[in-house]
């Protein structure tokens, strides 16, 4: 207990300092470098659009000016001009739109495997407008031997994977998974954002995970543009797996799936630029039979909760409407959870219910229904970011309870200076079935460091992470560094048992940060944590360990 209290009251210092740097001065919203007022152009006739789609590395700067960086730039093929140019909202002879402009460079940074993008206009001695879409391409090519660690599990990676095949905007890709805790697998994925140069996504993927092996098709027309009110997708896969019972970090039970899916939906949208009205319909067709259960503990207790927790064969048809409604706007931001580059959010509030009701494959009844909410509000104010999320769901057949969920999430981010930025996030989960499963986990993979995966389970978890960021001007190469100090702090709970603050698990660390400009977007997570429990652990990962964005 004195760890924890020194833990929490790291954390509560880290916490002021997070909420009084509210007030500094900072260029939190980044400034595109753009010719001119753009809005006092709405309605000028676009004379002429340019695309000036740059290579990886400006090798005229001093910084850049390497062999290393030539070699890249040669190796490198860039993003064709009519890749780029299907992505922006205008063309030539068209009226300027400000708003139509920036959502060009959203899109651009959003579809394309590039590092920036945005639109520059000039007033013409005609009266029209010559308009420039600058792209800066970042290395797409990666692979290798990676390793990670986490939750006191290692998985090793070797493989490789093209982000922008040809220059053509499509995503290859090869691994081969060994791990310390499970069998070996491979994964293996093509996507292409707009198959065959039209409106419409391709995804196929095939991977041999041993707890969720699948092989998928998706093909779909998706939402690229505010103004686009219809989007469809049709998703068919083949599935089997296993699934784990954990009593705490005990495993007590195994059984084995296969089955079927077919998944399609239509949505409709409408509204102003920003404020959309959206229904969707969903129809999924599920098989999933299940084998091979087994129990490895001869506890009762044990026993019970592991026969509760093997599933059934099913067999169904479910149908799902959704309505949402969400009035928003867009802002751009540097070091939130990237390194450095553009990173774009949406800020609003979002709304949303649905009812879904599942069929036997007879539809002569039904099986359940679902009925679900959720609401999001998002904002900033000077330097601070702040996000909300809460969602419940219900399954029930009849007046029988089956299952309700529930998932509240805060985010309060700020940039206490140009290279620091204070992170916060609190999250709480519920997830209560019928046979008092132990459906949720605490531990190194879901919200504090320094613990194995499967340390505790139960219904109910509340995990609150404290992270200063720190990004620095060393560089060496492309490589730059930064540092982070955090806390974390977490609880779960088992059916019928209550919260009891005391019982909060803890750990503390520092962690280095190393991202690559230009080559990629990830950043290398090392992290070094400590508990009373495990004592010291290393955790290694690409990406933040949590993150502003979902």
């Amino acid at each position: 207990m004195t760890l924890l209290r020194k833990q929490a009251g790291m954390a509560v210092v880290l916490l002021i300092v997070g909420l009084c740097g509210s007030g500094l001065p900072s260029d939190f919203v980044r400034q595109q470098p753009v010719a001119g007022d753009q809005v006092s152009f709405d309605g000028l006739e676009i004379d002429s659009v340019i695309i000036e789609n740059r290579n990886i590395y400006d090798t005229d700067d001093d910084a850049y000016d390497r062999f290393i960086f030539r070699l890249a730039n040669r190796l490198h093929i860039k993003t064709r001009r009519y890749i780029i140019q299907r992505e922006v909202l205008l063309k030539r002879g068209d009226p300027f739109s400000h708003q139509l402009a920036e959502e060009s460079s959203r899109n651009l940074r959003a579809n394309l495997k590039i590092y920036d993008a945005w639109i520059e206009t000039s007033l013409l001695p005609n009266g029209k407008l010559l308009m420039k879409v600058v792209t800066i391409d970042q290395w797409s090519l990666a692979g290798g031997l990676n390793y990670s660690r986490e939750g006191n599990e290692t998985k090793y990676q070797i493989g490789a994977e093209e982000e922008n095949f040809l220059g053509n905007n499509q995503f290859i890709s090869f691994y081969y998974f060994a791990q310390s805790d499970d069998d070996n697998f491979i994964e293996t994925r093509f996507f292409d954002n707009r198959f065959l140069g039209q409106r419409y996504r391709l995804a196929l993927d095939y991977g041999s995970d041993p707890l969720n092996s699948v092989r998928r098709m998706r093909l779909g027309r998706p939402l690229y543009d505010l103004e686009q009110e219809y989007s469809y997708f049709v998703d068919v896969a083949k599935f089997s797996g296993r699934r784990d019972v954990y009593s705490d970090s005990s495993k007590i039970g195994e059984s084995f799936f296969d089955g079927d899916r077919v998944r399609s939906e239509v949505t409709y949208r409408t509204g102003a630029h920003d404020s959309k009205l959206l229904f969707r319909l969903r129809h999924a067709y599920r098989f999933e039979g299940i084998s091979q259960r087994q129990i490895f503990s001869d506890d009762a207790d044990d026993i019970d909760l592991a026969l509760a927790s093997f599933p059934d064969d099913s067999l169904y048809h479910q149908f799902d409407l959704e309505n949402q409604y969400s009035r928003f706007r867009y802002i751009t931001l540097e070091n939130i959870d990237g390194f450095g580059y553009t990173e774009d959010f949406v800020l609003g509030t979002f709304i949303g219910a649905g009812y879904g009701r599942a069929f036997h494959s007879d539809f002569k009844g039904h099986q359940f229904d679902r009925v679900g909410a959720f609401v999001s509000h998002y904002r900033s104010h000077g330097p601070s970011l702040m996000l909300f999320d809460y969602s419940h769901e219900i399954w029930f057949r009849g007046e029988t309870m089956l299952r309700h969920a529930t998932s509240a999430a805060g985010r309060y981010y700020n940039r206490l200076s140009d290279r620091t930025t204070f992170a916060l996030q609190a999250r709480y989960s519920s997830d209560w079935r019928g046979s008092d499963q132990n459906s949720l986990l605490l531990g190194g993979t879901t919200g504090i460091r320094g613990y194995d995966k499967f340390f505790l389970t139960g219904d109910r978890r509340l995990v609150i992470n404290v992270e200063a960021r720190f990004f620095s001007d060393l560089t060496l190469l492309s490589a730059m560094f930064g540092a982070a100090a955090f806390v974390d702090l977490g609880n779960i709970w088992k059916p019928q048992e209550r919260l009891d603050l005391s019982d909060f698990y803890a750990s503390t660390g520092v962690g280095l940060r190393i991202a690559f400009a230009k080559s990629t977007k990830n950043i290398v997570r090392i992290d070094l944590a400590y508990s009373e429990t495990t004592r010291w652990e290393l955790s290694v990962g690409t990406d933040q360990y949590f993150f502003a964005q979902r």
